[in-house]
This record gives C-alpha cells, sequence and structure tokens, in this order.
C-alpha cells in the first residue's frame, strides 16, 4: 500500500475515487430530494383532506342553501336484521378522523363539530310523514351517556349539541348509538347533521363543512345495497395545475359492492399501486374493484402542463356496478 501511494497513479486515482464519492453523494441527496418533492406534491391534497369521516354519513364541502333544513341531506338505507325477541334495534354512528382502511393515516389536526340528531317520517314514502311511528323507545347513547327522546319532541338538538372534538395526531373514533323500536323500522329516518366548529387552536381541521345523512334504518328485503360517491381533494382556488399529482377520496355506504372508477386517459393516469391493493386491472379508461363500506383513496399522475384545465375536465367518476 505503501510502495502505491508513493506512485505516480496515487494522486489521480484518488482524485478519481472522490470524484466518484461526491457524484454518488448528488445521486442520492438529488434522488431523495426528487422523492420528498414529489411525495410532498401528492400528499399536499391529502394535508387538505384533513381526514374527517364517518362509517354512514357523507362528507359535504359546500353550504346547503338552507342547512336547517333536511331536504338537503342524502338518503342512506341502512339494512338490518332482527334478532328473534329483540323489540329494539341499534344503529351505529362512527365520526372518525382517519383513513377508513388505513388508520396509520390519520388527521394530524385537532377537529371539533357540533352533531344533532332528528327523527322523522321515512322520506322515501310518498306522503313525508311519520307514518304512525311509536314515540317512546327511542334513545341515543355516547359512551356512558344516554339522551332520551321525549314524548313530545322527537329532537336531540338541545341535548346532543355539545361541541364534540376527534384529538388529532392519532386514530380517533366517537361512536353514537341509535335505538328504536323493531316495530318502526322502515317508518322512520334519523337526520344527523355533525358540523365543524373551530377547535381550541382556532382551526377547523377540516374542509369538510359536515358529515350528514338522513339514515333509513329498513330491513335487508326493503334496503338499498350501496351508494357511492368520489371527490377531490384539493385547496380551495386551486386548480389541477398546481398539482403534480391528485388524491380521489371515494366514500362507500351500505353494503359491499363493486365499484367502477372512470377518468380521463389523456389528462391522467392511475396509480398502478391502487390496482395492485384490490387486485384489479384497468380497461380503457376505467377500472372495477371490489370494495368495502367506508372511504379510501386514490392517486393519479397528471400527464402535461394541465394549462386551464378544470376539475371536470379529469372525467373521474364512481359508480356502483
Amino acid at each position: 500500500m505503501k510502495k502505491f501511494r508513493n506512485s505516480k497513479w496515487f494522486f489521480p486515482f484518488a482524485v478519481a475515487l472522490c470524484l466518484c464519492a461526491i457524484a454518488l453523494g448528488v445521486q442520492v441527496t438529488y434522488g431523495a430530494y426528487i422523492r420528498r418533492s414529489y411525495v410532498k406534491a401528492v400528499i399536499a391534497t391529502n394535508e387538505t383532506e384533513k381526514l374527517f369521516g364517518s362509517n354512514l354519513l357523507y362528507g359535504v364541502k359546500n353550504q346547503p342553501d338552507n342547512p336547517g333544513s333536511d331536504d338537503w341531506l342524502t338518503v342512506y338505507p341502512y339494512s338490518i336484521s332482527v334478532e328473534d325477541g329483540k323489540t329494539s334495534i341499534t344503529v351505529p354512528i362512527k365520526i372518525y378522523n382517519y383513513l377508513a382502511e388505513d388508520q396509520d393515516r390519520v388527521n394530524q389536526l385537532d377537529v371539533s363539530y357540533i352533531i344533532s340528531f332528528k327523527i322523522s317520517g321515512n322520506p322515501t314514502e310518498a306522503d313525508g310523514k311519520l307514518a304512525g311511528y311509536s314515540v317512546n323507545g327511542y334513545s341515543i347513547s355516547q359512551k356512558d351517556t344516554v339522551y332520551y327522546l321525549g314524548a313530545t319532541e322527537l329532537t336531540t338538538d338541545e341535548e346532543a349539541a355539545a361541541h364534540q372534538t376527534l384529538p388529532g395526531r392519532l386514530p380517533n373514533t366517537n361512536t353514537y348509538n341509535i335505538t328504536i323500536p323493531a316495530s318502526d323500522l322502515g317508518k322512520v329516518s334519523i337526520a344527523v347533521k355533525a358540523k365543524r366548529v373551530l377547535n381550541a387552536t382556532g382551526n377547523y381541521g377540516t374542509d369538510l363543512l359536515y358529515l350528514a345523512a338522513r339514515v333509513v334504518p329498513s330491513l335487508p328485503s326493503t334496503v338499498q345495497t350501496a351508494t357511492v360517491k368520489g371527490s377531490f381533494t384539493y385547496n380551495t382556488g386551486e386548480t389541477p395545475k398546481d398539482y403534480a399529482a391528485y388524491n380521489y377520496s371515494i366514500q362507500l355506504v351500505g353494503a359491499p359492492c363493486a365499484v367502477v372508477l372512470s377518468w380521463n386517459p389523456a389528462l391522467l393516469e392511475i396509480d398502478p399501486f391502487f390496482m395492485e391493493k384490490y387486485g384489479a386491472e384497468p380497461s380503457g379508461n376505467q377500472v372495477i374493484f371490489n370494495m368495502e363500506p367506508g372511504n379510501t383513496m386514490v392517486q393519479f399522475y397528471r400527464k402535461g402542463t394541465m394549462a386551464d384545465v378544470t376539475w371536470d375536465d379529469l372525467g373521474v367518476t364512481v359508480s356502483e356496478r
């Protein structure tokens, strides 16, 4: 080794070795920077989502024209069977701060909200009236607290409207068990609204204005099987050109079903890992995959500069097969 250091080849060799190390370091650093930048471009929309979800309620981003009314609520038929000898059934409403299929993806901020419940007639009936259901036997419970619905006022707007909070950084769930007489299945609906409010630090923690639905508990033979909805998550006022990739949130309520996901192939490319996860193969500009109730996120990569492209131009839709 000493002889080699004294040779005329040692200095050029040492320089070449240093240059290789520098080049490798630059490549690793550049690769890491590109990876971080790319991940940030993709995950930015997940931050916008600021996860706020439910097993039965739909996310609402736009302010309803008449928020005090129940007319704007999406009807969710909830299928439930009655065990022999049981005189009541329980409908669990869950509100959480994580992605249902992956609890490692959790909201980093606290989400505070006001929740209210209102019992009324089944809106799918022609007359829309109370359908003659009994008054007694209704209650709503959260952990050790039970709210009984009064004999004349079938609402918990006063009793259950206390601020609720889902602490961030860890997966958290608030569960509300609604008990109704089994004899009223198919006769009543439960209007549930979870409206966001400012948390203790002065933030909303979510871009959704509400989690809400009009839940209609019914026997399996009389209930719709599934409903699926989807939407992009992005900062208000931004357009597709502001992102390198996009998160598209899909929510399924009801029974498990096959979901058809379509997109504009001239503008988007679907994340192959999503299809690998669900064992699906694309066919042209769509893919069909089986989904359980809850929510999932699919990423799309953009093609081109996206100049003057709107969110609607991306052509992403979901439907039940």
